[in-house]
């Protein structure tokens, strides 16, 4: 019979931690035999980098309703697009689908839109599309446009 004395638990701890030890020991051999010539390299570039959301791009006025508190006279129509990427894209469609203006933008946050063609005709009013290209993403907005009355002849 085995008599059972009080270092038994003890020795058993000690054996319990030499098979951790031996383990590790051997893990630590495996590690070194197999990844000693391996070298690891990390970079922080993507937690630099800053990613763009184009959710955030709006448009003001948005209805324009022929009136703008930026506007310095009455031939003076603008549209402004907010919250812009450093570079973008911006292509104005009519509803049939034709380019109306295109705008390149670089520099600050906003684009103004003198509500004119491409050929410097002021628009009709009506809904538009603006497509925004940028680096990162694309956006789709509506535009709605009410102009005053306008006299082509004075152009």
């Amino acid at each position: 019979a085995h008599i059972e004395s009080p270092f038994d638990s003890l020795i058993a701890s000690i054996a319990s931690l030499t098979l951790i030890l031996g383990s590790f020991i051997c893990f630590k051999c495996l590690l070194e035999r197999n990844f000693s010539k391996a070298s690891f390299t990390f970079s922080t570039k993507s937690l630099i980098e800053n990613t763009y959301d184009c959710s955030d791009i709006g448009v003001w006025p948005n209805p324009y309703f022929g009136y703008n508190p930026e506007e310095q006279n009455s031939l003076d129509y603008q549209m402004h697009f907010t919250d812009l990427p450093d570079n973008a894209t911006i292509s104005i469609y009519n509803l049939a689908g034709s380019l109306v203006r295109k705008l390149e933008h670089s520099g600050s946050q906003n684009e103004i839109w003198d509500l004119q063609n491409s050929f410097g005709v002021p628009v009709a009013s009506g809904m538009y599309i603006a497509y925004i290209d940028t680096d990162d993403c694309q956006a789709v907005l509506k535009l709605a446009v009410v102009v005053p009355e306008q006299r082509l002849d004075r152009y």
